[in-house]
């Protein structure tokens, strides 16, 4: 059975808010998950949850979210009339305003403002450096994410919507505090060196001893 998804480009129709946020929830919901359990982000992508907490969730979120309403204006205003409703064509959109903002804002806010004036944008010239290009390619799949989740909420009849965006708001808190996986690679490798470093003084004294 062919599954036709719902139109979520009508900037007028401000009941597709609800599933685009929540879609957003969910997509930051897997988002933390990579990055704590398989280091998908690096090692800042890491840092900047442990550093700001709730404060990253928020602009996170906000981001796609405000990218998504972008693009539901632009393809109301300009595309509809010609393709009427296309997911595909959407989606392209999508990931057209995303690397948009993601180049805007790297040259015009976080090159610009110099390191140690603003802790998120240190975190930000940090995760940039690291990642490089591949930031871009990665907000991508996020904004793909929310948009494809999205549509799929608002095809779910409304008590499962509530129920599967429940769980994933519900999750979240518990996500973002599992454990850095780099902090924790680091604590094991100094246990690791005082143990061996304890091991050896042993050994030293143990071979004096016999000396004697």
């Amino acid at each position: 059975m062919d599954i036709e998804l719902p139109d979520i480009s009508n900037f007028r129709d401000v009941s597709d808010l609800y599933y685009i946020f929540f879609a957003i929830v969910i997509v930051e919901f897997f988002t933390i998950l990579a990055a704590r359990y398989y280091k998908i982000g690096g090692e800042y992508l890491n840092e900047w949850y442990d550093q700001f907490h709730f404060l990253a969730i928020i602009a996170d979120i906000m981001i796609l979210f405000i990218g998504v309403i972008i693009a539901r204006y632009v393809y109301t205003s300009f595309f509809y009339e010609r393709f009427e409703w296309s997911p595909i064509y959407f989606l392209i959109l999508l990931v057209f305003v995303q690397i948009t903002h993601d180049i805007i804002f790297y040259l015009g806010i976080i090159k610009p403002i110099p390191t140690g004036h603003n802790e998120m944008m240190d975190i930000f010239k940090k995760y940039s450096e690291d990642i490089g290009a591949k930031a871009l390619f990665g907000d991508s799949i996020l904004i793909i994410s929310s948009g494809l989740i999205a549509m799929i909420l608002k095809y779910m009849p409304v008590h499962a919507f509530i129920s599967v965006s429940s769980v994933f708001a519900y999750a979240i808190p518990y996500i973002l505090y599992t454990r850095n996986p780099y902090i924790a690679e680091e604590k094991e490798r100094s246990i690791a060196l005082a143990k061996d470093k304890k091991k050896a003084e042993i050994n030293k004294i143990d071979a004096y001893g016999r000396l004697v």
